[in-house]
């Protein structure tokens, strides 16, 4: 689960920035032999937007298809996401996925900006289903100048085989 909120960390640092946008067949690689691990990222269709990354090393082997719907409101721009996050554990075996929350950019055209982001985010093991987790990520009150987004987590007791 904290693998999974942590790539939401850096959401307030870039409230202010443009977004990358990658052109059709643009990749992005990086190989790190010093950490033992590899990543490769292409933009695989521009209309609609799609993205896909791979991501191994010996520890893990990491993949996700990012597609989005936007949703202009006048003042905020709402993206919600709809690829799905996977991570395998080679030692263990375990299988991960997941999917992400809605993220709300606010004041797009005016003001000081910031970015929400809400929903549920469902955690399972494809391995083993009673290895599950679901955390709510959940909207802030308007009023609050510069909010951070509260966060539940749900996940059923330790199961000892």
């Amino acid at each position: 689960a904290a693998f999974a909120v942590s790539a939401y960390a850096s959401t307030y640092y870039r409230a202010g920035s443009k977004p990358f946008n990658p052109v059709l067949g643009e990749t992005y690689e990086c190989v790190r032999p010093d950490r033992g691990f590899r990543f490769i990222s292409e933009q695989v269709s521009h209309h609609p937007p799609i993205s896909a990354c791979h991501a191994e090393s010996d520890n893990f082997v990491f993949w996700q298809d990012m597609r989005w719907k936007n949703k202009f409101w006048g003042k905020s721009l709402e993206i919600v996401p709809m690829g799905t996050v996977n991570v395998q554990l080679p030692r263990t075996g375990d299988h991960y996925e997941w999917n992400k929350v809605t993220t709300c950019i606010h004041n797009v055209l005016s003001g000081p900006r910031w970015i929400e982001h809400y929903g549920e985010v469902l955690i399972r093991n494809t391995r083993d289903a009673s290895y599950h987790c679901k955390l709510t990520f959940c909207k802030v009150c308007p009023a609050l100048p510069r909010p951070a987004t509260p966060l539940r987590a749900q996940a059923p007791p330790p199961h000892h085989p």
